[in-house]
């Protein structure tokens, strides 16, 4: 079972804060679960952002431990992408 509260330590307060405002302004396009086992998920989400761009990112979770174990959060992997 995933525990949000403990989850939200695992991340920086401003990741969390602009997640919320960018959820709060519709931006948030897609999230899916892209995997899912015993032990971890996996989530692939599409978010709007300035000049017509969406972002792609993927991050995974322990289930147990409810840390993130794989993210692109820092913006090393995020692809960016036109809109259409």
């Amino acid at each position: 079972m995933l525990n949000f509260r403990k989850l939200k330590h695992d991340l920086p307060q401003a990741v969390v804060k602009d997640g919320r405002l960018l959820f709060d302004k519709q931006a948030v396009k897609s999230a899916k679960i892209v995997k899912m086992d015993t032990q971890t998920v996996r989530f692939s989400c599409r978010v709007a952002g300035s000049y017509q761009n969406t972002y792609n990112s993927e991050f995974e979770i322990n289930l147990k431990e409810s840390t993130t174990i794989d993210s692109d959060r820092s913006g090393s992997g995020l692809q960016v992408c036109k809109m259409t």
